[in-house]
């Protein structure tokens, strides 16, 4: 889990740069983005592979944790889907990282609609890693 320190740290780059964030990330509190912020990355990935990306785009990392709130919407339209990525890429650009947030929202977008719609519980690839582990 990541240390409540640096959510906080993240939370404050979010404010700093002045991002784009959604209504349900005004509401949530540092201690519930430290229970669903796993880093960069998809959540059916191992936690070592998030770490490692995480890593080496941390300046990315406040982009991730508004969009890993946003991820969490109950609305589950494509539309909703597409202004989550898009605000990425908007926050990524206004923190200057702009061919990085294109990458990012891009790979989120071509990707990461299994995840919006049904969560990790049902993604082909969580059950393969889930089956892979046991082996």
């Amino acid at each position: 889990m990541i240390p409540l320190k640096h959510i906080n740290y993240l939370r404050q780059c979010v404010k700093q740069y002045n991002f784009s964030v959604p209504e349900a990330y005004k509401k949530k509190s540092p201690q519930w983005m430290r229970r669903h912020y796993n880093g960069i990355g998809a959540e059916w990935m191992p936690a070592w592979a998030r770490k490692m990306i995480t890593t080496i785009i941390k300046y990315l990392e406040p982009v991730a944790l508004v969009h890993d709130v946003e991820f969490l919407s109950p609305d589950k339209s494509f539309w909703k889907f597409t202004i989550a990525n898009a605000r990425a890429f908007y926050n990524a650009c206004k923190s200057g990282h702009i061919f990085q947030g294109a990458v990012f929202a891009l790979a989120c977008q071509c990707f990461g609609w299994t995840a919006w719609i049904e969560g990790k519980e049902n993604m082909m690839w969580y059950y393969y890693y889930q089956e892979e582990k046991k082996k």
